[in-house]
């Protein structure tokens, strides 16, 4: 996939953009009065063009540069997900995705015997 369209109304929506991708990815979506949460890969470059003034939007992992919005792996990665995002009178939350958590340590989990009856 090179290219993705979504036109959101009113509602909760997320769109989960978030795994290893193989190639550049162009996505347009646009949002009228909504809750949507835009998760993004955190190691391949992301950028997230905003055209929308009445909209609240959050992008902790972000850096901010006017209207756009990049993540650390942008101009670095081989791959870019390119997002142009227009917004009504919406709340955006652009979220980028965590590493898998490391594997947990049990070694220190001690087996409980049952008591006898």
């Amino acid at each position: 996939m090179t290219g993705l369209n979504i036109t959101l109304g009113a509602g909760n929506s997320t769109v989960d953009l978030n795994g290893e991708w193989r190639r550049d990815l162009n996505v347009t979506i646009d949002v009228g009065g909504a809750f949507i949460t835009v998760r993004l890969p955190k190691n391949v470059g992301a950028r997230v063009e905003v055209d929308g003034s009445a909209a609240i939007i959050e992008a902790p992992g972000m850096t901010k540069d006017g209207g756009v919005y990049t993540n650390a792996a942008y101009g670095v990665s081989d791959v870019t997900l390119n997002m142009a995002l227009k917004a009504g009178i919406s709340k955006v939350t652009l979220e980028v995705a965590e590493e898998a958590a490391a594997t947990p340590d049990h070694s220190r989990v001690t087996k409980v015997a049952s008591s006898s009856r």
